[in-house]
C-alpha cells in the first residue's frame, strides 16, 4: 500500500478542499489573495476568550523560502513566571482554512485547556500555535494572512515544514522553560495540519512521544518545489518512527468525514505492520465540533506519566573482566535496582557484565529493556557484535540498526546514565550521552560507578580538562560514584 499515492486521496483532499471553502461563504473569496482575520494581540486573545493563563505571541525567523518572519502564540500556565517549573510542550497545527488563531477563535482551545487543568484531568503544558501556512514572499505573508482552502492545498510543498525544527521549536525552547526531551514533546493537527504533524513527526523520529492526527490524510502535495521532497516515504519513515513506538499515537475521524475511508485504508496498513496506535471515532464530520472533541481525548492521554521517572541507561562491558569482581557486582547491581523498582535499560547482551547485570535484574523479578542491534555496515561492527549475544528472556527488546541508533534509543528511555566497569564501547555510550546533555539536547546527568578506583584516570583527565580551559570548572555533567547507595541517593534526587 502506498498511502501518498492513492488517486482516491487526491479526490477526497480535493473535495475537502471544495467543502471548506464552500462553507467560507462566498466562492470569490477562495481565490482572494487579501487578508482575513488580521493579526490579533495577545492581550485582546485574553480578554476576548477568557483565558486565564498567559498570551503571549511572537515572530521567529524563518530559514526557507518566503517571508522572512513567520508568526506563533504560545499558551502558558497562569504561573509560569514564578513557578521556576520547566513544562512539556504542545505543537499544534492548523488545518488549510485558517491560520495560527485558528484554534482559538474557532475551536477555543483556551477554554478547552483551561477546563481540563480545572478537573485535573491533564497535566500542565506549554501550548505553541505556530502559522503553518506556505507563502511566496513578504507580501504575500503580510500580517501573517489567514489562508483559504483552495489557497493552502495547493501551495503545500513542504517548506515551512522543513524549516519547522529550526524556526520554531529551537526558537521556543531556547526561549522558554520547556523540558527538551521526546517524552515531554507532542505534536498534533487538523486536516493538513495534521498531514504536516505526521510527516514532521516521522522525519524525526526523536522528537515527538506523542502524536495526534485529528482528521489527517496522507497525501504527497500537488506543488513541485526544493521541498517537496519532505513528503515522501512515509512508510519508510514510519518504519524508523515506530522503532521504538512512540508512546502515543493518535488517530482520529468523524464518521461523516470525508477522509473515514482513507484511514480505514491507513489503519489497516499500520495494523499489519504492527505499529501501535490509537483509534477515535467520533460522529460527526470534518468541522470544527469534531476537532475539538479530539483535541480534548488527545490532551487527556498525554504526559500522564511525567510523575514516573525514567529508567536508568546502564552502559556496561562485554567481557567479564578480571576476577569475580565486576561480574559480582553488575549481578548484585541488578538485583538492587530490581528490589528499588527502578527499570532499567541496557545494551541487550548476555555475555559479560552485561549479561551478569541482567541475570540479577530478572532474578530479583525486575524490568530491565534491551536495546540489541541488527544491522551492521561494516567488518568491524560485525565482529564487535560476535562479542555479544543477545539475551533471550528479557522483560522487553528493541531491535536498533545500528550501534548509534543504540545509543540514541537508550538516552531517550533513560532519565540518567551510569557506566560500570567497561572499555572503549562504554566510553564511547558515556561521552556521547555526556555530549548531548552538553549542547543542550537533554539534561540528565550522567554517572560513573569508579569501583575499586576503576575510573580514578578518567577523573583525573576530566580535572586536567577543567585545568587547562578545555572544560568548564563547574561543570558537572559527569558525577562520579563509589557505591551503590551513593548512586541511589543521588538518583533519588533526579
Amino acid at each position: 500500500m502506498r498511502l501518498s499515492s492513492s488517486p482516491g486521496i487526491f479526490l477526497a483532499a480535493l473535495s475537502a478542499a471544495v467543502f471548506l471553502s464552500l462553507q467560507s461563504c462566498s466562492v470569490l473569496r477562495v481565490f482572494s489573495a487579501e487578508s482575513s482575520p488580521s493579526l490579533i494581540p495577545s492581550d485582546t486573545l485574553k480578554s476576548r476568550y477568557s483565558a486565564r493563563g498567559i498570551v503571549e505571541d511572537k515572530w521567529v525567523d524563518c530559514s526557507v523560502d518566503g517571508p522572512s518572519r513567520r508568526h506563533i502564540i504560545i499558551y502558558l500556565p497562569s504561573d509560569y513566571y514564578t513557578s521556576g517549573k520547566s513544562y512539556p510542550v504542545v505543537y499544534l497545527f492548523h488545518g488549510a482554512r485558517g491560520n495560527e488563531l485558528s484554534w482559538i477563535t474557532d475551536g477555543h482551545v483556551f477554554n478547552a485547556i483551561d477546563s481540563l487543568k480545572e478537573a485535573s484531568q491533564v497535566a500542565e503544558a506549554v501550548f505553541v500555535l505556530p502559522n503553518m501556512n506556505q507563502y511566496d514572499n513578504e507580501r504575500d505573508g503580510g500580517g501573517s494572512r489567514f489562508k483559504q482552502p483552495f489557497e493552502s492545498f495547493f501551495d503545500t510543498d513542504g517548506a515551512v515544514e522543513t524549516g519547522f525544527h529550526r524556526d520554531v521549536m529551537d526558537y521556543v525552547e531556547s526561549h522558554y522553560r520547556i523540558i527538551r526531551d521526546k517524552r515531554h514533546r507532542a505534536v498534533a493537527g487538523l486536516s493538513i495540519g495534521a498531514f504536516q504533524a505526521a510527516y514532521i513527526s516521522a522525519l524525526e523520529p526523536d522528537l515527538f512521544d506523542y502524536v495526534g492526527l485529528f482528521s489527517p490524510f496522507f497525501l504527497s502535495p500537488v506543488k513541485k518545489s526544493p521541498y517537496s521532497g519532505f513528503y515522501t516515504h512515509l512508510e519508510d519513515k514510519w518504519e524508523r518512527q515506530f522503532t521504538p513506538a512512540p508512546r502515543l499515537y493518535f488517530l482520529a475521524i468523524g464518521k461523516w468525514d470525508i477522509y473515514y475511508e482513507h484511514i480505514w485504508n491507513a489503519r489497516g496498513y499500520m495494523e499489519r505492520k504492527g505499529y501501535p496506535f490509537e483509534y477515535f471515532e467520533g460522529s460527526g464530520g470534518h468541522d470544527w465540533n469534531s476537532w475539538q472533541l479530539f483535541f480534548g481525548e488527545f490532551y487527556k492521554k498525554i504526559f500522564k506519566d511525567m510523575d514516573k521517572k525514567p529508567g536508568i541507561a546502564v552502559f556496561m562491558g562485554s567481557a567479564d573482566g578480571q576476577g569475580s569482581r565486576y561480574m559480582d557486582f553488575a549481578r548484585d547491581f541488578g538485583r538492587r535496582v530490581a528490589a528499588e523498582h527502578i527499570p532499567v535499560v541496557y545494551g541487550g547482551a548476555n555475555v559479560g557484565t552485561m549479561g551478569a547485570f541482567a541475570d540479577g535484574v530478572l532474578s530479583a523479578g525486575g524490568d530491565v529493556t534491551g536495546v540489541f542491534p541488527t544491522g551492521f555496515g561494516g567488518k568491524r561492527e560485525v565482529q564487535a557484535m560476535n562479542l555479544e549475544i543477545e539475551y533471550k528472556g528479557l522483560s522487553k527488546v528493541l531491535y536498533v540498526k545500528d550501534f548509534a541508533e543504540r545509543k540514541q534509543t537508550m538516552e531517550n528511555l533513560s532519565c540518567c546514565c551510569l557506566a560500570l566497569p567497561g572499555s572503549i564501547g562504554t566510553m564511547d555510550e558515556l561521552f556521547c550521552y555526556a555530549v548531548n546533555n552538553e549542547i543542550g539536547l537533554h539534561d540528565k546527568p550522567c554517572f560513573v560507578m569508579n569501583l575499586d578506583g576503576y575510573y580514578d584516570g578518567l577523573k583525573q583527565q576530566l580535572e586536567t580538562m577543567k585545568s587547562r580551559g578545555f572544560l568548564p570548572v563547574d561543570c558537572g555533567i559527569i558525577r562520579f560514584v563509589s557505591s551503590v547507595e551513593e548512586f541511589l541517593e543521588e538518583y533519588s534526587k533526579l
